[in-house]
């Protein structure tokens, strides 16, 4: 934009002014937006001191443009000041949580802690409390403050509970702190199995952040499949929480000390361990070891249960095998799944066309024999660039 245009804005917006037309906060965003494209901060900064003034109460969107067009931190400070004085203001919390990043990266870790106060003192849930403000922890990298919560949350609450003890873990690990994080998990380890175990297995089939999908789906079966029954080892999720968050971080040795302790004292490895360990030899590109992870994946399923692979794994293989022109291992992909058919009560089928033909399209599809129901995984290979995901579908 030109000079010229902006002078015009300008005038029109001063000549609504006066005219007493320009007097609410969406006439003052409209402008607030137009100077936030231009990067020009310091009108910002004059039409939000013109908008406390005039007593205009800014809304999010307006305490957003000021937040990010601080230029230094007095201008924080006194967006921070005025937020507190806006208890009308929506979506306050998220607003209090960049502030308090924002403090962070600039070293005062004082006021960092004083927005964290801030939102503790307005969210009167505790258990969203707790859930809030461990996410903010891990963001801010603060571990005394994420101990504090906890242990806050711990006295209103004293039942165990798993995920707690996942969400400490989990913000350990994005902390690096790989050593308190392994003595807590170790204290989870001592504590019962509780109730919500499901609920941290289903938030690790869950985990696959292109897709939409339960990444771990499980259909109906009848009740005459040829597996036996999943005997799962006690505590078993809380193992695969840790390997699962090893592997996350990249922390390869680690995760193949710990499975490879597993098996030495004769735990059985459940379907989600083999594909955490699948996930790690991809990331390796050890694609012979990862397919391994996969035949043992199918093999750990059990009476009643039909455990598909992550859509993300089969797809990490896919781009690898296309990238290496690896068709051989592609073959193998396809073995796995015709291997894994669930006689009777379904089945799987994998079509796989190689890279040197022309139709480079891929489908896998399962289904049980009388659930009316299928999941569809279409995985379109371009360019060596996979694309796919799960979706359910009506039997025709």
């Amino acid at each position: 934009m030109d000079a010229r245009m902006q002078i015009n804005a300008e005038s029109f917006y001063n000549k609504m002014r006066n005219a007493g037309y320009a007097s609410d906060e969406i006439s003052f965003f409209t402008m607030l937006k137009f100077y936030e494209d231009l990067k020009d901060n310091d009108k910002v900064e004059l039409l939000i001191a013109k908008m406390i003034e005039e007593n205009i109460p800014l809304s999010r969107h307006s305490f957003n443009i000021w937040l990010w067009s601080c230029q230094n931190q007095e201008s924080l400070d006194k967006l921070f000041k005025q937020a507190q004085r806006e208890t009308t203001c929506d979506s306050s919390l998220d607003l209090f949580s960049s502030i308090a990043i924002m403090y962070n990266e600039l070293g005062q870790l004082e006021k960092a802690q004083d927005c964290l106060n801030e939102i503790e003192s307005r969210i009167t849930d505790e258990h969203y409390k707790f859930s809030y403000l461990a996410n903010l922890c891990g963001k801010l990298r603060n571990k005394h403050e994420l101990y504090r919560v906890w242990e806050n949350y711990n006295s209103v609450f004293p039942k165990y509970s798993s995920d707690r003890y996942s969400s400490v873990i989990y913000y350990l690990f994005k902390m690096d702190d790989i050593e308190d994080a392994e003595k807590i998990y170790e204290e989870w380890l001592s504590q019962p199995d509780g109730s919500d175990s499901e609920d941290i297995i289903e938030e690790l089939g869950n985990d696959d952040s292109d897709s939409n999908s339960n990444s771990n789906s499980k259909y109906d079966s009848d009740s005459d499949s040829d597996y036996g029954d999943v005997i799962d080892e006690p505590r078993n999720y809380k193992r695969n929480y840790l390997l699962y968050c090893y592997v996350n971080k990249g922390l390869f040795k680690e995760a193949e000390t710990f499975f490879n302790q597993m098996i030495q004292v004769g735990i059985k490895p459940n379907p989600f361990m083999w594909e955490n360990l699948a996930l790690l030899h991809i990331q390796e590109r050890r694609i012979s070891k990862a397919l391994s992870c996969l035949r043992k994946f199918f093999s750990a399923r059990g009476k009643g249960w039909a455990y598909l692979p992550s859509p993300k794994t089969v797809r990490y293989i896919l781009k690898i095998c296309v990238e290496e022109s690896d068709g051989a291992s592609q073959k193998a992909l396809y073995q796995i799944f015709e291997e894994a058919r669930i006689s009777k009560s379904g089945f799987v089928i994998l079509k796989v066309t190689l890279p040197c033909l022309k139709n480079r399209f891929i489908l896998l599809v399962s289904f049980a024999k009388d659930a009316k129901k299928k999941k569809s995984l279409h995985l379109n290979i371009d360019g060596g660039v996979v694309n796919g995901d799960y979706a359910q579908q009506k039997c025709s």
